[in-house]
């Protein structure tokens, strides 16, 4: 078995303190609305910013400190950076999953409410079915190799959302293919298709899914796992939030809109964040190559 690395105290409270104040500056971001001072608000802002700078100052420094000393430590220090590094931009890249989830609520509640709830049941359901399936398919697998096709796939099922999401709201089929085969055009019932998506998406999007958790138990060093552990999830968490913050301006320049029902940029959105979810792999080398069992390879 490989040592896991041993990183102070210090350093991960310097890490944790960096990510909660990130998470206070967006949520200061998004009550602009509501602060009817706007003045003080900004004051607030740039406060809150120079806090952030101080704190990235102070962990730049806790890893000068340590590359001064030694070479080991400062592997030790990276190895926690690193992985947090990953987490974070893997987890900030745009998402359409809630522009999806309104649409399909547009297409099936009106109809029949069930219909809508029913989605969510199939999703949930396959949730659980994907986490299933993972620990049995990837246990003991190498991370890197794990996140590669894990994502790909998750990528490549997520596509099957567009013929969905170019189908009018009004039409009864989905169409499939980009012309007509022995003289008609091959077409789905809506609602078939969309559970048929639903579980396709849901499972694979599930196996992309578990890589990050697995990530943060297997880089939490063994003298601060609950902390570090805590800081790696809060990362995740941070990266989600980014993620919203990334998607919204790409929403609204498609001009996609809940209230009028345009949905013409949907598919677009959805290509994007293909693109953008396969893009991060390039980052993959930032990931030790650990195992599932924590043995590095």
């Amino acid at each position: 078995n490989v040592e896991r690395p041993i990183v102070d105290v210090q350093f991960v409270i310097w890490l944790c303190a960096a990510v909660m104040l990130v998470e206070i500056l967006l949520i200061w971001v998004s009550v602009k609305d509501l602060v009817i001072n706007e003045d003080a608000w900004w004051n607030w802002l740039y406060a809150l910013l120079a806090i952030v700078a101080l704190c990235c100052v102070g962990l730049i420094k806790a890893i000068v400190d340590k590359a001064a000393n030694k070479r080991r430590e400062l592997d030790r220090i990276l190895s926690l950076i690193m992985p947090a590094l990953f987490l974070f931009v893997y987890n900030a890249t745009p998402s359409s999953g809630g522009e999806i989830y309104t649409y399909t609520y547009r297409l099936f509640y009106s109809d029949s409410p069930c219909r809508f709830q029913y989605l969510q049941l199939t999703s949930s359901a396959t949730s659980v079915v994907g986490y299933l399936l993972y620990g049995s398919v990837c246990n003991r697998r190498r991370i890197r190799s794990v996140f590669l096709v894990t994502t790909l796939s998750a990528a490549l099922a997520g596509l099957l959302w567009i013929p969905l999401s170019n189908a009018s709201l009004e039409a009864d089929c989905v169409l499939l293919g980009t012309g007509p085969r022995h003289g008609h055009t091959p077409c789905m019932d809506k609602y078939t298709y969309a559970v048929l998506t639903t579980v396709v998406a849901g499972l694979f999007g599930t196996f992309a899914t578990a890589p990050s958790t697995v990530l943060a138990t297997e880089s939490s060093p063994k003298e601060q796992k609950t902390i570090a552990y805590a800081v790696f999830l809060s990362i995740i968490d941070s990266g989600a939030s980014a993620s919203g913050w990334i998607t919204a301006p790409i929403v609204r320049h498609l001009g996609i809109d809940y209230l009028t029902d345009d949905w013409g940029g949907l598919s677009t959105l959805i290509w994007i964040c293909t693109f953008s979810q396969v893009g991060v792999l390039l980052l993959l080398p930032l990931v030790r190559n650990l195992k599932v069992s924590g043995m590095e390879v």
